[in-house]
């Protein structure tokens, strides 16, 4: 069975700062259709800063679930902004430090059912 959904239509419901949200017709492997409700989301970074032995959390409130909770510190990356910087402002931002050198671990796709939000940083090692 092939896993692939060709879009038939897409039409725009919000475009916003952080994100835009979309409904595509598309066309199951069946050959059915169904729509999906999609949030485009710009690239973030994250950063799992470490002290000795341990890792360095950032507590924040989220609106969504209305809680306070423990993350690593991330953000977007601004228009024109490249990723390395991004990751070295959002971390002194969020803990006040300067990182001596960063390394990429990979990406993640938080909730990929719906939405396309990336947090990543480039393959590469740089103080």
């Amino acid at each position: 069975m092939k896993f692939f959904e060709k879009t038939i239509a897409s039409k725009e419901i919000y475009n916003g700062r952080i994100l835009n949200l979309k409904v595509d017709e598309v066309e199951l492997p069946d050959g059915g259709t169904s729509f999906r409700e999609l949030v485009d989301h710009k690239q973030g970074v994250g950063i799992l800063p470490v002290r000795g032995n341990r890792i360095i959390f950032v507590r924040q409130f989220r609106k969504a679930i209305e809680k306070v909770i423990l993350e690593i510190p991330a953000g977007l990356v601004e228009v024109g902004e490249d990723p390395k910087e991004a990751a070295v402002r959002e971390l002194q931002e969020e803990i006040g430090l300067k990182p001596l050198d960063l390394h990429f671990l990979g990406e993640m796709w938080p909730s990929p059912g719906f939405t396309n939000e990336v947090t990543r940083r480039p393959p590469d090692r740089y103080p």
